[in-house]
């Protein structure tokens, strides 16, 4: 159900809050493109995909994420479960 940006496909992916989703060229980490979310007004708001009715109980599983800032200085991110 996730593709990953990497494809160029946004499916499954929505925002948490106000900000705009897409994806682009100019960044990658693997593949011809990349996520990003523009248009945010609070630091709260970012990318949001749900997991539910997907992961099953007892089972592990493992989530990796590749992050970079377009400008700033070093923030913090966070990944919510």
């Amino acid at each position: 159900t996730n593709p990953g940006f990497e494809t160029g496909d946004t499916t499954g992916w929505s925002a948490f809050g106000s900000p705009t989703i897409s994806v682009q060229t100019n960044q990658v980490h693997s593949g011809n493109y990349a996520g990003i979310v523009t248009n945010r007004t609070a630091t709260y708001m970012g990318i949001d995909q749900s997991f539910l009715g997907v992961l099953q109980s007892n089972q592990t599983y493992a989530v990796s994420v590749w992050v970079q800032l377009v400008n700033g200085t070093s923030r913090t991110m966070q990944i919510t479960a």
